[in-house]
């Protein structure tokens, strides 16, 4: 009789698993042959077209955004340390991507060299970022793509997930600006409004390095369409001062929340109304200003949903 009780609650455990996992909408999985690059620059003639990929099946890129060019080189097979497999490279004065498979996993180590950013002319001109995406075909229509889009309205969480390292993040003692030198890791997501016309960029710094005050509280870095929004996991009750440095932290994070209550409340005219709003896009990695060295890694990363039941 226990015996039978025993299988009886197993089965129910089962079954309410698959439950849970029929619920469950993957927006974007993490990334499982490889990686385009897109152009650097964000706009001009290649704004939408992707390059050099290590495998052209890939479904997500790698973004040379705010970037003086040139394009990173497409990218290469090289050799793997020990332990590692399929190693691929690509690089320019700006930026190295190192894809690696360990453990039947793609990683991706991301670096950034800011020795030729200038000291004026604005962030556009003075900000270099170098971040993972995955496709999505109304941005880079005719690539491979695995995002699904969801509204906001039908899903009970909205979870990214991520294993990031921060290995590098150099500051150097001499400032040739006379300014603030900083980097920011984060993770974002981008949420689209098809009835207002309105985009809204949630960015989540998980880790800073910086010369001067930069950050202390979250708040709208672009107060009109398109919206942009920092934020800090001190405000969900972890790593007040940012992820671990040099050791790998996974992250699960409900954005849902958050991102509900920006958009209702409808502050700088952003559409109120949730039901307008999908899931538009992700991107994880860092930025930088000035004179400053960054390396991250990141394997895993994620975006899942759960849909309200009926």
């Amino acid at each position: 009789m226990m015996m039978r009780l025993g299988m009886l609650a197993l089965c129910l455990a089962a079954f309410a698993f698959q439950q849970v996992r029929a619920n469950s909408v993957v927006v974007a999985p993490w990334a499982r042959s490889g990686f385009w690059l897109r152009h650097a620059g964000e706009t001009g003639p290649y704004a939408h077209t992707l390059y050099g990929p290590s495998n052209p099946a890939g479904t997500w890129h790698i973004a040379q955004w705010h970037t003086p060019g040139p394009d990173m080189t497409p990218f290469a097979r090289v050799a793997c340390p020990a332990g590692d497999m399929d190693c691929f490279l690509a690089q320019s004065p700006d930026f190295e991507a190192l894809q690696f498979t360990r453990n039947g996993t793609i990683h991706v180590r991301l670096s950034s060299h800011g020795d030729r950013l200038p000291c004026t002319g604005g962030y556009l001109k003075q900000e270099l970022d170098s971040f993972l995406e995955p496709t999505t075909t109304d941005n880079y229509p005719g690539y491979p793509s695995s995002w699904h889009s969801v509204n906001l309205a039908s899903i009970s969480s909205l979870t990214l997930n991520a294993t990031v390292t921060t290995v590098v993040l150099r500051v150097p003692k001499r400032q040739p600006c006379g300014q603030a030198t900083l980097t920011d890791v984060l993770v974002a997501a981008v949420f689209s409004d098809r009835v207002a016309h309105q985009t809204l960029f949630y960015q989540l710094i998980i880790a800073q390095a910086k010369t001067a005050n930069h950050l202390r509280h979250p708040y709208f870095y672009d107060r009109e369409n398109p919206f942009g929004y920092d934020d800090l996991l001190s405000t969900y009750g972890i790593y007040p001062n940012g992820i671990p440095y040099r050791r790998p932290t996974t992250l699960h994070i409900d954005l849902l929340p958050k991102i509900a209550a920006l958009i209702t409340a409808g502050e700088h005219g952003i559409d109120p109304i949730v039901q307008h709003w999908t899931t538009g896009g992700l991107y994880v990695g860092h930025l930088i200003y000035g004179n400053l060295s960054a390396t991250t890694k990141w394997a895993k990363v994620s975006l899942i949903a759960e849909r309200i039941n009926d």
